[in-house]
């Protein structure tokens, strides 16, 4: 069974396509090595789409701190992970939209999630 993405309580819509966690470096120390930043990244893309908006509730979520998000966890997916409930460091960037050929239309929500 697949794991619902849901944001502050509320199921996203579309479901993303695809979620991913990935490894990110925020600034770098003095030494020239780079630090990890103490946020976790979770990349949410939505299917494609040619328009309409009726149902897509994303940008209700995007560029604030979240109270929580219902994800998996690192080194699951979306298709085979367990929900998991993230609650404290929760934020998220503006939604990036990507046009592709044929009027289609692909949005890209970050979530970072101290974990």
């Amino acid at each position: 069974m697949a794991v619902e993405i849901q944001i502050n309580g509320t199921a996203l819509n579309p479901q993303p396509r695809e979620a991913n966690w990935e490894s990110i470096t925020q600034g770098g120390k003095v030494n020239g090595t780079d630090a990890l930043g103490a946020y976790s990244v979770l990349v949410l893309r939505s299917p494609p789409a040619r328009g309409g908006t009726a149902n897509f509730n994303w940008t209700s979520f995007e560029n604030s701190s979240l109270t929580s998000i219902q994800a998996f966890p690192k080194g699951q997916s979306m298709k085979t992970g367990t929900a998991t409930t993230y609650s404290a460091g929760v934020v998220t960037s503006p939604i990036a939209v990507r046009m592709q050929p044929g009027d289609i239309i692909q949005s890209e929500l970050t979530v970072r999630i101290v974990v």
